[in-house]
């Protein structure tokens, strides 16, 4: 296995690491918690069907 292959499998392993804790970060959110904008320009969260 080269560096870049294991590196490719870190940086991999801790992209999905991430994004399981922000999974469990927003769930207890409401829906009208996850529309809501801090400041108006700014993107509401969206979530691919796949993200799931």
């Amino acid at each position: 296995m080269t560096r870049a292959t294991v590196a490719e499998a870190r940086a991999f392993a801790s992209w999905q690491d991430y994004q399981e804790a922000l999974k469990r970060a927003i769930a207890p959110l409401t829906e009208e918690q996850l529309q809501r904008r801090l400041l108006s320009g700014l993107r509401t969260p969206a979530f691919a069907p796949h993200a799931g």
